[in-house]
C-alpha cells in the first residue's frame, strides 16, 4: 500500500497533461450535452435578435482581436446563423482594430454563401478611429464611407439605399474584447437611442453590467458559459457547447486529482503515524 501511495505522490507530470489533454478534445470528438441553466442575459440578448423583422438592417461591429476568437467566436457565428434565420439585411465592419477583416473572412463569410452581396450584406472592413469613427457613423454613414472595403461606391450597394444614420439600424452588436460597447453605448444608444446587443470576454460582465442595468444594452452574452447558453435556446450544438464541456471535463479531472492526492497524503502520513498537516 504505501508503494502505491508513493506512486501517487510522485507521478510523472507527463500522464497529467497527457489526461488533461484527452478531458479537452474528447467531448469534442465525441459530443455530449449536459445541463444548462440559460441566463436572463442570454434569453434577452436571444429574444432581441428573435424580435427583428425581415429586412431590418443590423450592424454586425467585429471589435476584437483574432487572439480572442476562442472565446467570442463560437458566438459571433451562432448569431450570424441566428441573423440569416431572420432575413434581416446585415452591415459589418469593426471600429477598434484592425483584426475585422481578417476575422470576417476567416470565420463569417462562409456563412453568407447563399446571401447576395451588397443586397443582403455589406462588408465595409476596419474603420480606423474608435469612438471618432463610432460617432461620425452615428451621425453621417455616407459622410465617412464612400466605398465598401472592396472599393465598390456606397451608392451602389442597394442595401445602403436608406441607410444613413444610426437611426436607420434597428439592432446594432458588438463582439467586444475591450471599451467597444461603451463606445456604442456613447455614440449610438445615448444621441440615437440605437439598441444594442454586447458579446464580450467573460471578464467584461463588471464593467458592461452598470450599461446593461441602465437599460442601455439590450441582452449580453458573455465567454464560452454565455455561448453555450444562447447555443442551448436555439437548439444547436456548436462550439460553445463543445468547449463547454470540455471545460466540465478539465474542471472534474482537476478536482478528482486534487482529492486523490490529498488522499493519498492524508492516508500516508496517518499510516507512518505522523500528524497531518492542516
Amino acid at each position: 500500500m504505501m508503494s502505491y501511495l508513493d506512486k501517487i505522490q510522485t507521478i510523472d507530470r507527463r500522464y497529467l497533461y497527457m489526461a488533461l489533454f484527452v478531458a479537452i478534445v474528447l467531448p469534442m470528438i465525441f459530443p455530449f450535452k449536459h445541463p444548462i441553466q440559460v441566463s436572463p442575459l442570454t434569453n434577452a440578448y436571444h429574444d432581441t435578435i428573435e424580435a427583428l423583422k425581415p429586412g431590418d438592417i443590423v450592424v454586425f461591429s467585429i471589435d476584437h482581436v483574432a487572439g480572442t476568437l476562442a472565446e467570442l467566436g463560437p458566438t459571433e457565428t451562432a448569431t450570424l446563423n441566428h441573423l440569416l434565420r431572420k432575413d434581416v439585411r446585415i452591415i459589418f465592419w469593426g471600429v477598434a482594430f484592425p483584426d475585422a477583416p481578417l476575422i470576417f473572412d476567416s470565420t463569417l463569410r462562409a456563412l453568407l454563401k447563399d446571401k447576395k452581396y451588397g443586397v443582403d450584406y455589406v462588408h465595409f472592413g476596419y474603420i480606423a478611429g474608435r469612438e471618432v469613427a463610432a460617432a461620425a457613423l452615428g451621425n453621417d454613414i455616407r459622410g465617412l464611407l464612400k466605398t465598401d472595403e472592396s472599393g465598390n461606391p456606397i451608392d451602389t450597394l442597394p442595401i445602403m439605399e436608406n441607410v444613413r444614420e444610426a437611426k436607420d439600424v434597428a439592432l446594432l452588436i458588438t463582439f467586444d474584447d475591450g471599451y467597444a460597447t461603451q463606445t456604442w453605448v456613447q455614440q449610438w444608444f445615448t444621441p440615437h437611442g440605437t439598441k444594442l446587443l454586447s458579446v464580450g470576454l467573460v471578464g467584461l460582465l463588471p464593467s458592461v453590467t452598470p450599461y446593461i442595468k441602465a437599460n442601455q444594452v439590450a441582452g449580453a452574452i458573455f465567454g464560452i458559459p454565455g455561448a453555450a447558453e444562447y447555443e442551448t435556446r436555439l437548439g444547436i450544438y456548436g462550439k460553445g457547447l463543445a468547449r463547454a464541456a470540455g471545460l466540465t471535463t478539465t474542471c472534474i479531472l482537476a478536482l478528482s486529482l486534487v482529492l486523490i492526492g490529498a488522499g493519498a497524503y492524508v492516508v500516508q502520513k496517518i499510516t507512518k503515524g505522523q500528524k497531518v498537516m492542516t
